[in-house]
């Protein structure tokens, strides 16, 4: 199951799509060539079509920098202050997607 899943992830990272028989289908989105090309189309939100965002700040394995420049650790790895920051992650998710709010 997980190497599925994970072929999963990958083909639509890379614009594929996989309809309900397994059979990839192209998107017209073309392939990154590059590692910066990749990073900007998993942060290009309409990437995900009927999915929902998850902005950097809510991401559980990444850490990211706030508005001073200061880094503030993954969410994994908070050690303090852990609810809060919990709460305006969820938050940043609902921003970013329009369909959550309500």
């Amino acid at each position: 199951m997980f190497k599925k899943t994970a072929l999963f992830f990958s083909l639509a990272a890379m614009g594929i799509s996989v309809s309900h028989g397994d059979t990839p289908v192209k998107t017209p989105r073309p392939i990154p060539a590059t590692r910066t090309e990749m990073k900007e189309l998993l942060e290009d939100k309409a990437t995900y079509g009927e999915t929902f965002f998850v902005p950097v700040r809510a991401r559980w394995n990444e850490s990211w920098l706030d508005e001073e420049g200061n880094e503030v650790p993954a969410l994994k790895d908070l050690k303090h202050d852990i609810g809060n920051m919990l709460n305006k992650a969820i938050a940043a998710v609902e921003d970013e997607n329009d369909a959550l709010n309500g």
